[in-house]
């Protein structure tokens, strides 16, 4: 029973704490782990990367003519190799609004041809092909790509994080 934001955000800890569970430093050293996770969500309705060639029609289809929000959430996990446990997390989620001209049959069906669609939550990457279905992005365009730099930066100072240069 959690929102499309909620769910969004434990895909992108999971994944965190994963990537956590599986580093093995070769010294003793804190680290950080960073996780995102994108998700196309339209009426309320999560559209995540499609199964086949028939879900990615089904998915241009329905953001033909509209607009949609691209929701990005990120979590930046801080560890220490001698304790194995999180030290701290922070997370946050990005969304920006994005609105599609009217996408015909044959551009769809050309679009899925050249097998871009296929490993992109909603079934387009706006920095390839999908970018000419855009009419206009309100928001950072970075998230629509997959990760808002900005967040990234309030994330690392909420915790207190530099990173060398």
């Amino acid at each position: 029973n959690l929102t499309v934001d909620e769910q969004i955000l434990a895909i992108a800890r999971r994944k965190a704490e994963a990537s956590f569970q599986a580093y093995k430093p070769s010294k003793q050293e804190h680290f950080l782990i960073l996780s995102a996770d994108t998700m196309v969500v339209v009426d309320g309705i999560p559209l995540g990367k499609p199964r086949d060639e028939d879900e990615a029609t089904e998915f241009l289809s329905l953001l033909s003519s509209r607009d949609h929000l691209v929701k990005t959430a990120v979590v930046i996990m801080e560890g220490a190799s001698s304790s194995r446990e999180c030290l701290k997390m922070k997370q946050s989620l990005q969304t920006t609004q994005v609105f599609f001209r009217h996408i015909g049959e044959r551009e769809i069906f050309e679009y899925i041809e050249s097998g871009e669609p296929m490993d992109k939550a909603g079934a387009y990457g706006i920095q390839g092909g999908g970018g000419n279905f855009v009419e206009k992005v309100i928001g950072p365009f970075d998230n629509v790509i997959g990760l808002p730099i900005e967040l990234v930066k309030n994330l690392l100072q909420e915790g207190a994080w530099k990173l060398k240069k």
